[in-house]
């Protein structure tokens, strides 16, 4: 007997003397509605029911047609949708000589939020990581979702800030996005549209009559109950505050999880206005790149197309002379921004930060008028991904386009013939060194006359692991000789834009460019591009190509 009281005597020391987070419960279930559970850092699993404690070191599973909602000690709460995975792996507050400390990983599936007073103080004492990202706060109220290696985020009041290895995005907070998705190896891209995968909320937020006000059932019942308990697609009570941009704004009145009905925690719409704050932009009205465009393009490298073409002045200012112009879809994987065709030139554009420039030339797509021929590859080996239309074939129309630099847009109209060709860029890894030879009749030129007697040749030696290029078209036997073009230049992400260099038809010498994206997988990469080609004589080609992967090396190590 007194053996067994020593050993109590020293297990409530010990117990005594272990830090407090290992024993204090860092939140409460509010509501757990199907298969949720929890697995703690020795492996054992437990189930997950209303007022079940949640710990450091806990990771919170639901099944399929489940869900979890929580309040943590700091008054954050989060609800867990079905088919998702959460880590609390630090949640505690300032004590014994450690600050306040928030460390979650969402390993799978996603969660909306509600943050509370840990990190008001010190930001930095917040963190969400994911496998491709990890998302800070600023005061917030916001959604996660991590599925297929895409992380995707809505900001629906306050603001976080989104990072990983190649950059960082805030979201909220006067910034230019509400949205962004961060897929693997990818810098993180900003939405102007709600993702598909989020639970938006539709409906205003109540505006709140103080703070920290206790809710009863009754209190509640009337808005809230008519909602199904595992509906978590709004986050919200009716004593809610309104959205604010404040980033202390944290004080949010939440009632404690004894006091509350399942009904009552039910979450319910935040702010029906959202969609002014998301429509930034009338693609109809606006020409001019926008902040938000400006925004896409700096974090975006996601190039769709490449448009070659060759105006008359016919009221364009300035004129786009043969200047292959590369489209952005600003997005990846989500709704597109509205494309938009740039040309870049670093000599006269604006110069902005980390050596970005605004673009020299802008066109939107909203003024083209259509299409009076189309070529897809004629049965050769092009890719299906890729295709090419020519605007204006036979010459005999005249299409309205819009065109201008960032400040002064002027809209024209011409009757000259230009081309487009897009594809999807790849997804595949890009290293070590390749070459890439142009595929059979895989060309679409104007200026040059008819190439039916012509000999036609291309190649491309590209280093993937210095981002460079260097290649060559040949255009022999045309109308007006022979054109050699010699092109080098840089990539990034999926695309290249490279300049000419010892080029010359007869003898006369040409400026230009080449512009491209790499399309396909890893075992069958393919370079669709346009180029351009001017002499001081006027002479003047330009036209779209593809060439083939054919003699891939593997990667350095």
């Amino acid at each position: 007997m007194n053996v067994l009281s020593s050993f109590h005597r020293i297990a409530l020391v010990l117990a005594l003397l272990m830090p407090a987070p290992l024993w204090a419960a860092a939140g409460k279930v509010v509501i757990a509605t199907g298969d949720v559970f929890a697995v703690n850092a020795q492996d054992q699993r437990r189930l997950l029911q209303r007022r079940s404690d949640v710990f450091e070191g806990d990771i919170l599973i639901t099944g399929a047609d489940s869900a979890l909602q929580l309040r943590f000690e700091d008054n954050a709460i989060l609800a867990l949708r079905a088919n998702s995975q959460l880590r609390i792996s630090e949640y505690h507050g300032a004590i014994g000589g450690q600050g306040e400390r928030v460390l979650m990983d969402l390993l799978a599936g996603g969660f909306r939020t509600i943050s509370g007073s840990f990190g008001k103080s010190d930001r930095d004492a917040y963190q969400v990581r994911t496998p491709t990202a990890s998302i800070g706060i600023r005061g917030t109220h916001y959604e996660a979702v991590f599925q297929s290696e895409t992380l995707t985020v809505g900001v629906y009041e306050g603001g976080i800030s989104v990072t990983n290895e190649f950059g960082t995005l805030d979201l909220g907070l006067d910034s230019d996005f509400l949205y962004a998705q961060v897929q693997t190896g990818n810098l993180p891209q900003g939405l102007l549209n709600p993702p598909a995968n989020l639970n938006v909320p539709s409906t205003p937020q109540s505006d709140a009559g103080g703070e920290n006000d206790e809710a009863s059932d009754d209190d509640n019942e009337s808005d809230s109950g008519n909602a199904p308990d595992n509906d978590i697609s709004d986050l919200n009570n009716d004593d809610s505050q309104a959205p604010s941009n404040d980033p202390d704004n944290t004080t949010l009145p939440i009632p404690d999880a004894d006091e509350i009905s399942d009904d009552d925690f039910d979450f319910s719409a935040v702010e029906d206005g959202i969609e002014d704050q998301v429509d930034l932009q009338d693609p109809d009205s606006v020409v001019e790149l926008s902040s938000s465009e400006i925004n896409a393009l700096k974090s975006d490298g996601k190039v769709t197309g490449i448009m070659v073409f060759a105006p008359t002045n016919g009221g364009i200012d300035p004129t786009p002379n043969a200047v292959p112009m590369v489209v952005h879809s600003g997005q990846t994987g989500g709704t597109n921004i509205g494309s938009f065709f740039v040309a870049y030139d670093t000599q006269t554009g604006q110069e902005l930060d980390d050596n970005f420039y605004l673009p020299n030339l802008v066109i939107r797509t909203d003024g083209l008028a259509g299409t009076a021929g189309v070529d897809s590859g004629n049965g050769s080996d092009l890719s299906a991904q890729v295709h090419w239309e020519h605007w204006n074939e036979d010459g005999d129309d005249t299409y309205d386009i819009e065109a201008g630099d960032t400040s002064d847009f002027n809209a024209g109209v011409t009757s000259e013939s230009f081309f487009f060709i897009q594809a999807e860029p790849t997804t595949a890894k890009l290293s070590g060194t390749s070459s890439f030879e142009l595929c059979s009749g895989c060309y679409a030129v104007n200026g040059m006359g008819d190439l039916t007697n012509s000999t036609v040749s291309g190649s491309m030696d590209v280093n993937f692991n210095d981002l460079s290029a260097d290649g060559s078209l040949n255009f022999l036997g045309t109308n007006d000789g022979d054109w050699n073009l010699n092109f080098n230049g840089n990539i990034n992400g999926a695309a290249l834009q490279a300049s000419l260099y010892n080029s010359d038809v007869e003898g006369t010498s040409l400026n230009g460019s080449v512009t491209g994206i790499f399309t396909g997988g890893s075992n069958n990469l393919q370079f669709a591009g346009g180029f351009s080609a001017t002499s001081d004589s006027t002479q003047e080609a330009y036209g779209v190509f593809v060439m083939d992967e054919t003699d891939p090396s593997p990667p350095e190590n």
